[in-house]
């Protein structure tokens, strides 16, 4: 299974991209429920793309 990571993904919450790889959070918006679940396929989780060191 491929994995697809986007890092400009916007959430609005306190979610981060690294907690979503890692749980599956299935939403039942006609009833107001959800669920979160650990991802059986996550694996290791990907690494960033951009670097998060300053400019020298």
């Amino acid at each position: 299974m491929d994995h697809l990571f986007t890092a400009d993904m916007i959430m609005d919450g306190d979610l981060g991209m690294l907690f979503l790889y890692d749980w599956l959070i299935p939403l039942d918006l006609r009833n107001g429920h959800g669920w979160i679940v650990r991802n059986p396929d996550a694996g290791p989780a990907p690494r960033a793309t951009l670097s998060t060191k300053g400019s020298p």
